[in-house]
């Protein structure tokens, strides 16, 4: 495992399963993001390590379509070119109000989770390399502004949804317990059963994101930003989960229709 990235020292990471073809992606150690116990500190990491990004105050511009962005529109920064073609953009997070994860049509700006590390082995056989090992600088809403938009400048209580039962009060979001918001002890025991079960059935994932968008009134990213924090999922994709995020959405919105 290399030791050169200067700008990763202390960084704090977490070990990811291992890489092979015949076995099925695994859940990380429950609640990982939280427990320090089972944390690395970089450079004394696994061969494959994951960077924590909640622990770390990290922002990652994770680019998946490198088509979609012009990212030299964004600070130069330590920045990791994915084993999958796409780019890791490294900042550190100055972000005021930023309480869930962004998921515009080129990929994402995580705040929470983790991402894969540097040196680390993609199945295409391909390694995250490390493509800018500069400082890894801050930034604000306003820097995102040229790849995002100005949407990402409006406030969480500001983001609506274009239907007669929307929910006007700003979801109250905890970062020690993400379901901290449902009221029903029922309803966050069953929420929360349906995303750590790893085996969970498909219409109890439908039902979780169902009520979430119906009745708490929350919006397709922090439906997915509560959604990839907990669940346990022995068979969860990012991509995939989003999908069904909105999948469930539009079904929702069409059945009041």
């Amino acid at each position: 495992m290399s030791d050169r990235f200067q700008q990763l020292y202390g960084i704090k990471c977490i070990q990811l399963r291992p890489l092979s073809w015949d076995q099925p992606k695994a859940g990380l150690k429950p609640n990982y993001t939280e427990n320090p116990a089972v944390w690395y500190d970089y450079p004394r990491v696994p061969q494959r390590y994951g960077v924590l990004l909640e622990p770390n105050n990290l922002l990652v511009v994770d680019i998946d379509h490198p088509d979609k962005i012009d990212h030299n529109k964004l600070k130069s920064t330590f920045t990791v070119k994915t084993g999958g073609g796409g780019y890791h953009l490294y900042y550190k997070l100055d972000v005021d109000g930023m309480t869930s994860d962004y998921t515009p049509d080129w990929g994402e700006l995580k705040t929470t989770g983790h991402v894969v590390g540097p040196d680390v082995m993609h199945e295409s056989g391909n390694k995250y390399e490390v493509v800018k090992d500069i400082s890894i600088k801050n930034i604000t809403k306003k820097d995102l502004v040229p790849v995002c938009g100005e949407d990402i400048l409006k406030d969480d209580e500001d983001e609506t949804r274009n239907d007669d039962n929307a929910s006007n009060t700003k979801h109250d979001y905890n970062k020690d317990d993400p379901l901290g918001f449902v009221k029903s002890d029922k309803i966050r025991k069953d929420i929360r059963d349906a995303l750590k079960s790893p085996g969970a059935p498909h219409n109890k994932r439908v039902w979780a994101v169902g009520w979430m968008y119906s009745v708490a009134g929350l919006n397709e990213s922090e439906i997915y930003n509560i959604v990839s924090q907990i669940n346990r999922w022995s068979d969860f994709d990012r991509e995939t989960t989003k999908n069904q995020i909105k999948s469930v959405i539009n079904s929702s919105r069409n059945g009041r229709g």
